[in-house]
């Protein structure tokens, strides 16, 4: 087991980190939310700053996840999977009270949309580092999965998706 540095501080028993690395003067976290551990800079210097922008980076994370809003946006696979439960909800929705929305019918092509190609293939991105590579990627790997080229709907259907993500990015910027 390594040992603990001196720049390391516990603020909560397996549960929230302080640490700073080597060659940075900004202190970063980690706390677990869901058992699972979660990195993220304070973006503070001062390490009593630092010591309670990591709490309230934790406690927002919480609430979060409470909320059934997923406590951590950076990775494609995240928000694509926020999506999927809500498209689901509002399908569940829809049969309970048995009407039918033109939503819940579009939304059945974009769960499969989304679990067929853009998550097998943006998946594990940040969000932030999605650019032209990596949509001529998915190109690439859709045209592969299909074996012809989309048609002209079938981009706008995977196109929308990509675009839904980056409108919920807007709101949980507002919110924070």
């Amino acid at each position: 087991m390594a040992l603990k540095k001196r720049t390391t501080k516990t603020l909560l028993a397996r549960e929230l980190i302080l640490y700073r690395r080597e060659r940075s003067d900004v202190w970063q976290c980690r706390y677990k939310v869901d058992g699972k551990w979660q990195r993220i800079t304070t973006n503070e210097r001062n390490e009593a700053k630092a010591r309670a922008k990591a709490k309230d980076l934790m406690v927002e994370a919480e609430i979060r996840r409470r909320a059934n809003i997923p406590a951590i946006t950076r990775y494609f696979r995240d928000m694509a999977r926020f999506a999927i439960e809500k498209m689901n909800k509002t399908i569940a929705n829809d049969k309970a009270t048995g009407s039918v929305t033109r939503g819940s019918t579009t939304y059945k092509d974009y769960i499969d949309v989304i679990k067929n190609y853009l998550v097998p293939c943006l998946g594990k991105l940040i969000i932030a580092n999605i650019d032209v590579a990596a949509l001529t990627k998915l190109e690439t790997f859709r045209n592969a999965k299909m074996k012809k080229t989309p048609t002209r709907s079938t981009l706008l259907t995977h196109s929308c998706f990509v675009n839904c993500v980056n409108y919920v990015l807007v709101i949980f910027a507002k919110v924070k």
